[in-house]
């Protein structure tokens, strides 16, 4: 299987981003994008906020890192997340616990890797909870640094994405269809008829018979 990886938190997709309990000021939450210079930075009465993204398509999730030395003021030290599938079920019953990020140290973030997510599954929707920081104050400079796989191929297969909601879709892999054209077969046929009395008649017709044949190939990935 193979998959263009991409940062998954664009300006789209951070629009839709929401916060509990606390929701932000309007347009705050395009400052989640990894290019903000600044980042969002909670209030002292919002310590362990939770950020909700909706991806515009399923995605597969292959690392999640809330970066420190993006901001000035980064400080989120740990972080959980959940991951919900495109019918909206769990994918992780429990929260998945990040790596903690050094206090000293701002060049190693808080993040999940691939060993750490369930990377083969399909995902619609992340919840993230920051449950610690640097300062122990409320969380200050965050971006989300999400790298996901929004279309794999496999050999020469195709991919079909399916709308169910406006908000969530799922993909599937379609064998390629090839359609053979074999050439007109001709065949030819006799009847005959014969009476007694004033006469006796024969007819010959022939006709064509044209034949499609549809085939099916998949190829080995």
């Amino acid at each position: 299987m193979r998959c263009e990886e991409m940062q998954a938190v664009d300006e789209a997709v951070s629009k839709k981003i929401t916060v509990k309990p606390k929701e932000l000021p309007k347009d705050e939450n395009l400052k989640f994008q990894p290019t903000s210079p600044d980042g969002v930075s909670f209030d002292e009465n919002n310590l362990k906020p939770t950020i909700t993204v909706q991806f515009d398509k399923p995605a597969e999730v292959h690392s999640l890192t809330l970066p420190r030395d993006k901001t000035p003021n980064g400080n989120v030290q740990q972080f959980e997340v959940t991951f919900y599938s495109p019918y909206g079920n769990k994918i992780n019953d429990i929260p998945i616990l990040s790596d903690s990020s050094p206090k000293e140290d701002k060049s190693k973030p808080a993040k999940l890797d691939s060993t750490q997510i369930p990377s083969d599954e399909r995902v619609s929707r992340i919840d993230i909870t920051i449950v610690r920081t640097t300062n122990d104050e409320s969380p200050k400079g965050v971006v989300l640094d999400i790298i996901a796989c929004t279309e794999a191929t496999t050999g020469s297969y195709s991919s079909l994405c399916c709308s169910f909601e406006k908000r969530t879709a799922s993909c599937f892999p379609l064998h390629v269809l090839e359609t053979t054209n074999v050439t007109p077969v001709s065949t030819a046929f006799t009847s005959s008829s014969t009476g007694t009395g004033t006469g006796t008649g024969t007819s010959t017709g022939a006709g064509t018979v044209t034949v499609t044949v549809t085939t099916e190939s998949a190829e080995t990935p």
